[in-house]
């Protein structure tokens, strides 16, 4: 597909990017934003007051080291709220070992990204979750 026949953005789509850091969530929120609807909060509570009010998010795109409440934690309580039941989860996180990985995918992962990734990378994966 050329660059004219580029594929609209899909906003019915919704993302959750959950991130304790400003900057990952900026420029993630910036990044796929031209492509989905995006809603970046800095929180594990914040992302399940803003999940509790939606209703259908498309894809949980979660931190793993967040205070309070690591991602895995978070996906097992995401998964309990109605607009999330099956929605699936990537996580982004800078934790890189076989057994941080093999809990995300037991948490429900679909993907695991590790920090500092790639701007290309993330797109690909995240539209190949989405089947786009």
């Amino acid at each position: 597909m050329s660059a004219s026949e580029a594929k609209p953005p899909d906003y019915r789509r919704l993302i959750l990017v959950v991130d304790d850091e400003a900057a990952i969530r900026t420029m993630v929120a910036k990044v796929l934003g031209s492509h989905y609807r995006v809603a970046a909060v800095p929180g594990p509570h914040e992302a399940l007051a803003f999940a509790a009010q939606q209703e259908q998010v498309s894809l949980l795109l979660l931190d793993v080291m967040m205070p309070g409440m690591d991602g895995f934690e978070l996906a097992k309580r995401l998964r309990l709220v109605p607009s999330c039941t099956k929605t699936p989860i990537v996580f982004l996180t800078a934790r890189d070992t076989a057994g941080d990985k093999i809990r995300g995918i037991q948490a429900g992962a679909r993907n695991y990204i590790t920090k500092p990734f790639g701007i290309d990378d993330l797109t690909a994966r995240v539209k190949k979750v989405l089947g786009d």
